[in-house]
């Protein structure tokens, strides 16, 4: 595992460097100050334990200080906002995740930010699967039996 994740947090250190387009510094000089990982969710949430794990690794293999900032409330839109209206230069980045960036907008009226047009995804780093359960007692065996009238 511990391999596999340092794989991992190799392979978004280099895509990060070679997403050159939307960053406007050198790769071969970057990065040249402290960087911000922002996390919209609360410490302990399952992408802030993934974020902090990476971010530490990928000091170490871009030689900057990685500082992650957690943002959390309104399901991650604050955080997600905030990396939205921040410089495009590469020094501050999202954890992002699908409830900001594919489930808000499709279920908010509006939201403060694009998720298409404000980001630029760099790379996947995990997928974290989710369970619909029940109590024994009911007697739904899929979610539309389970659904209420």
């Amino acid at each position: 595992m511990a391999t596999e994740m340092r794989e991992v947090v190799r392979m978004f250190a280099i895509l990060l460097l070679g997403s050159g387009a939307w960053m406007q510094a050198d790769a071969q000089s970057y990065p040249t100050k402290q960087m911000t990982l922002v996390v919209p969710f609360p410490p302990g949430a399952a992408t802030d334990v993934f974020a902090r794990a990476a971010g530490r690794r990928m000091g170490e293999i871009l030689g900057a200080q990685i500082v992650v900032l957690n943002r959390d409330g309104a399901s991650g839109a604050i955080g997600t906002e905030m990396v939205a209206k921040a410089a495009g230069d590469g020094y501050t980045l999202l954890w992002g995740s699908s409830g900001p960036l594919a489930i808000s907008p499709v279920w908010t009226e509006k939201v403060p930010y694009d998720p298409l047009r404000d980001f630029a995804p760099v790379s996947l780093f995990a997928k974290i699967p989710y369970l619909l359960i029940i109590h024994p007692a009911v007697p739904a065996r899929n979610v539309k039996a389970s659904t209420l009238s």
